[in-house]
């Protein structure tokens, strides 16, 4: 049996989640990820799309995990859009590589900016000082960018979650991530993240704008496959996708209509089937 599909499945809880990916689009939003930091543990919040290339036949152990509908796209379709694998990390040595990277970025930082945090908004590069606060900060910019990609693609191979060890390595992660820039903002510490997140209980606020327009959108071909809990929801999708007016904010015609509802299967038919 192999061990990665062909495909990346991007799954959820919910059919009018589905509905809303097939109109809409895939919305990156901020997820709650763990990494070792300077200090300990330290959480951050990272604005992303999630997929995995977990064999169908092996992702029913992850249901509770991730949600029992899904769509999949082709692995051409993601490399196009930059979704990449993630890089699992267990040795402690490739830990404190991670953590001696970000203290030069810290370094940088700390190097560049004046009194009150900030740094001149016009730089005389004939000044010698002047030019060398403007070579420190395009070195800051370098190192933020290299490790945001780094930290952003990285999850440790284990971790506890509910007083329980879970195996992130049988995920298969892949993801597509946004950096930080003027307009988005990753959130660093459990504080900044539990104050956008709220109230656990409840459903995960959504994305500032800014991260919202970076949204990822596809063709009814890059869609291989869409999978449903049971025939149930197959028939309740079904209707769904025939009262579509657009699809990904764009035209949707009959054509499309048919050849997405050929791509639909339940995890109930699956079961029974293969």
């Amino acid at each position: 049996m192999h061990s990665h599909t062909s495909s990346l499945f991007h799954y959820t809880r919910q059919r009018e989640n589905l509905v809303s990916i097939l109109k809409y689009g895939l919305y990156p939003n901020y997820c709650e990820e763990l990494f070792i930091g300077i200090a300990g543990n330290e959480v951050v919040g990272i604005p992303m799309v999630s997929f995995c290339d977990i064999p169908i036949m092996r992702v029913q152990d992850f249901c509770d995990r991730y949600g029992k509908f899904a769509i999949a796209f082709s692995k051409e379709w993601a490399l196009e859009k930059a979704v990449n694998p993630i890089f699992y990390v267990q040795s402690p040595d490739l830990s404190r590589t991670l953590l001696f990277f970000r203290s030069v970025e810290k370094h940088f930082a700390s190097i560049y900016k004046d009194g009150q945090g900030n740094m001149a908004n016009a730089i005389n590069i004939l000044d010698q000082k002047q030019l060398k606060i403007l070579t420190d900060f395009v070195r800051l910019v370098q190192t933020k960018y290299a490790n945001d990609t780094l930290q952003g693609f990285t999850k440790p191979y284990q971790i506890m979650k509910d007083g329980k060890l879970q195996i992130n390595y049988v995920e298969n992660e892949w993801r597509y991530i946004l950096k930080e820039t003027k307009g988005v903002k990753w959130l660093v510490g459990k504080d900044a993240y539990d104050q956008w997140r709220g109230d656990r209980k409840k459903k995960k606020p959504k994305a500032p704008e800014e991260i919202l327009k970076m949204k990822l959108t596809f063709t009814v071909d890059d869609v291989t496959h869409i999978i449903t809990q049971n025939e149930e929801d197959t028939m309740k999708l079904i209707q769904d996708i025939r009262k579509l007016k657009f699809f990904c904010d764009q035209g949707f015609t009959d054509e499309d209509k048919y050849k997405l509802v050929n791509k639909i299967i339940s995890f109930e038919k699956i079961e029974n089937d293969f």
